[in-house]
């Protein structure tokens, strides 16, 4: 999806959308009219998009909140202490250890988690990202 706005005539929302081939070219573009449109929050590019459209003031009665407070993939590790008759196996993996990032390169910026996979041992734990 490039934009989202109001229908000029009719109600609901006018959407226009890239149709893309397998090596990610625009190939063609096309546009829909809906009564509603729904977002799934944390999609690849959702906020951008959003607070883009609010910009140009095609969404103005968009909430000021969104786009503010939020990261690029949500990501939430939890530990929990197993009891000793409660073993997780030496297939358990761990939690990200390292995280290297590029936030600084303008066209290409990256953020990868090293997380090691499987432990090999027992660890006692139930991690879930």
């Amino acid at each position: 999806m490039t934009s989202v706005a109001p229908a000029a005539t009719g109600g609901g929302y006018q959407v226009v959308m890239n149709q893309i081939n397998e090596q990610g070219n625009t190939v063609g573009t096309k546009t829909v009219t809906a009564d509603k449109v729904f977002f799934a929050a944390g999609s690849i590019g959702t906020s951008k998009l959003l607070v883009s459209m609010k910009a140009q003031g095609q969404l103005a009665n968009l909430p000021g909140a969104v786009g503010q407070e939020w990261g690029h993939n949500g990501n939430v590790m939890v530990g929990r202490a197993n009891h000793m008759w409660d073993a997780t196996g030496a297939k358990q993996s761990a939690i990200p250890v390292m995280g290297i990032d590029n936030w600084a390169d303008t066209s290409a910026p990256v953020f990868a988690e090293i997380a090691p996979f499987p432990a090999g041992t027992e660890l006692w734990v139930s991690l879930s990202p």
